[in-house]
């Protein structure tokens, strides 16, 4: 039933004229839909990954993360600190004393716990994270996002006027400025190893100090990234995860860096986000903006994805101790989305859902643009094709000027189509889905990056990167173009070369190079009875559709 997409397109686009679009419209349902961020706990080296979320608020991003002992620390972007002593079976609100709700950062020295806010600086626990006081004074800038220890000094890294490295000598009560020679205020990640202090910076890159804080040079040679979000040290090994440049290792205390990004692929690309690093026994583990966590067995030669039950994979940040890992991570985007429910559904039989993505102009919060004004949607639903082809159709509409491909909003969209599955007899082999315009980008982009996720795609109006199509070799697609769409149609053909490249054969219904002459639709319906899994339509005269193509 892989083929059920491009069987159906033969005829889904002849029949919704005959029928007033209005009354079509009225049977999908409006609803929303966003996702929780999540707190994932692993107690194999992330070999599989648990949610654990049980006392934990819904409606916040998970920003820091810590293991104290047999403690689990949980720090939200509105919820404030919450706490865990069964490895994160239950959690119980652990803020008084907070005057802040958004936690960026934790860290243990001695008996003490630290939390670094944003906005109200720092909080000091003296009983394993029950209750906390502020301990600020000294601190110039209240938004504290690191923190590292060097014996019994404790560093904070700030962000913004007045930022830089701070430190403490008596156990958080007092702080004073470390910042001389430090060319950014943005101090985003720290790192100790032995002696030597690291800053990571928001834009400036790495800088070194021999002498806890009282002077910094600047280590940033060969780190063609500067947004550096975390550091992590291991012996003589330093490591740098980057905003877009995924991760780079240095040997030699930041004299010279490379990247080392061999297995970090995030859609075909090797140059991604990277949020947070952790050392989890002699793994290191990388948490990514898009892509969930990668592990390293050798130092970062070498990275392999170590997502198995990890089902939030925009990953905040990670915290080690021994074999154990615990990973927080974003919260989703709030997704208007109109629902078909096929006639006379029966939780007795197995229907395929259709995933249809809205072009640039209907975008929105009216849940309904994305559905009325083109037939993406609603061709799927006209009677005579539902009365062949009975299925479910979702159209979720994007928050103006976002795209289908950054990672919350697919991230929101696959949560979306898991709860749907959840909630009606869904048949999740027979998952569909076809786009118009940045909805086109869109259905490449997610058969790129989930291909095993989708039985079929109908892209229109729209390519993406042919670097991106190795894992797509077994899955069916019918791509439509207009030969007069030049913003797009180039893209278009790039991804179909691309897949030709790869051993894919193609049937071109319309125009190839430069031919239009087109085949017949017996022909056409020949190929798709035959499983033709990859058809190319090129139109003569069209534009930027989406068209009437029957």
């Amino acid at each position: 039933m892989r083929n059920l997409l491009l069987t159906l397109t033969l005829c889904v686009f002849s029949f919704t004229a005959l029928f007033a679009q209005d009354s079509i419209v009225a049977k999908f349902v409006a609803r929303s839909h966003s996702f929780r961020g999540e707190v994932f706990f692993s107690s194999n080296s992330g070999t599989k990954w648990s949610a654990v979320n049980t006392g934990l608020p819904a409606n916040c991003s998970f920003l820091a993360c810590a293991i104290s002992g047999t403690r689990l620390l949980a720090g939200t972007d509105v919820g404030g600190i919450f706490l865990s002593t069964d490895n994160g079976i239950s959690w119980d609100a652990a803020s008084p004393g907070l005057t802040s709700t958004e936690i960026l950062a934790f860290a243990a020295s001695g008996t003490n716990l630290f939390a670094g806010t944003n906005g109200d600086g720092i909080f000091r626990s003296t009983d394993s994270g029950v209750h906390w006081s502020a301990g600020s004074t000294g601190l110039t800038a209240p938004y504290v996002r690191a923190f590292s220890v060097i014996g019994t000094i404790l560093f904070a890294g700030t962000a913004g006027f007045g930022g830089g490295v701070f430190l403490s000598s008596d156990s958080g009560a007092n702080w004073s400025s470390a910042s001389s020679g430090l060319m950014s205020t943005n101090v985003y990640s720290l790192a100790a190893s032995g002696t030597n202090l690291f800053a990571g910076t928001f834009g400036a890159g790495v800088f070194l100090s021999t002498d806890n804080g009282t002077s910094w040079t600047d280590a940033s040679t060969g780190l063609t990234n500067r947004y550096v979000n975390a550091l992590a040290a291991n012996g003589t090994n330093l490591y740098a995860g980057t905003n877009g440049g995924g991760v780079f290792l240095s040997t030699n205390s930041g004299a010279n860096w490379t990247s080392i990004n061999d297995g970090i692929i995030n859609n075909g690309f090797n140059k991604i986000t990277v949020f947070a690093l952790a050392f989890a026994g002699s793994n290191l583990f990388a948490g990514t903006g898009e892509a969930g966590v990668f592990r390293s067995t050798n130092n970062g030669t070498s990275w392999t994805t170590a997502i198995p039950g990890l089902t939030n994979t925009n990953v905040n940040a990670l915290a080690a101790s021994g074999i154990n890992l615990l990973a927080g991570t974003d919260q989703g985007v709030t997704l208007p989305y109109r629902l078909f429910i096929p006639d006379n559904y029966s939780p007795l039989n197995k229907y395929p859902i259709v995933l249809t993505l809205h072009g640039a102009g209907d975008g929105g919060t009216d849940n309904l643009s994305q559905i009325a004004n083109s037939r993406i949607a609603t061709s799927w639903a006209v009677p005579v094709n539902q009365a062949k082809y009975p299925c479910f159709i979702v159209s979720p509409q994007a928050p103006p000027n976002r795209l289908w491909e950054e990672s919350d909003i697919a991230a929101t969209v696959f949560d979306l189509l898991d709860s749907l599955a959840r909630a009606y007899a869904i048949d999740t082999n027979r998952l569909y889905v076809t786009g118009f315009s940045i909805g086109g980008v869109g259905s490449w982009y997610l058969i790129t990056r989930f291909p095993d996720r989708f039985a079929a795609a109908i892209p229109m109006s729209g390519g993406w990167d042919p670097a991106t199509v190795l894992p797509t070799t077994h899955t069916p697609v019918w791509d439509f173009q207009g030969s007069l769409d030049l913003a797009t149609l180039p893209y278009a053909r790039n991804m179909i070369d691309a897949l030709k490249a790869i051993g894919r054969l193609v049937v071109y219904t319309q125009c190839h190079n430069r031919d239009c002459a087109g085949i017949s639709d017996s022909t056409v319906a020949m190929y798709v009875m035959s499983h033709a899994n990859l058809i190319y339509s090129e139109y003569q005269l069209e534009g930027h559709g989406p068209w009437d193509v029957a």
